[in-house]
């Protein structure tokens, strides 16, 4: 996944009507790769969209 297309998914996630949660697991990714999409879940951490992650 991209961290552009993260990003996008965290957009319609935040303006969804259902409240439930959903987990899901990145890994295998290079330490770019990696970097940009921690950058994109820490935004939406901030606004309150994702509550917790962990990349491995």
């Amino acid at each position: 996944i991209l961290s552009e297309e993260l990003e996008k998914f965290f957009i319609n996630w935040k303006n969804r009507t259902s409240q439930k949660s959903l987990s899901f697991i990145i890994e295998g990714y290079n330490l770019e790769m990696t970097n940009e999409i921690k950058k994109v879940i820490e935004k939406y951490k901030k606004f309150g969209t994702v509550k917790e992650c962990e990349i491995f």
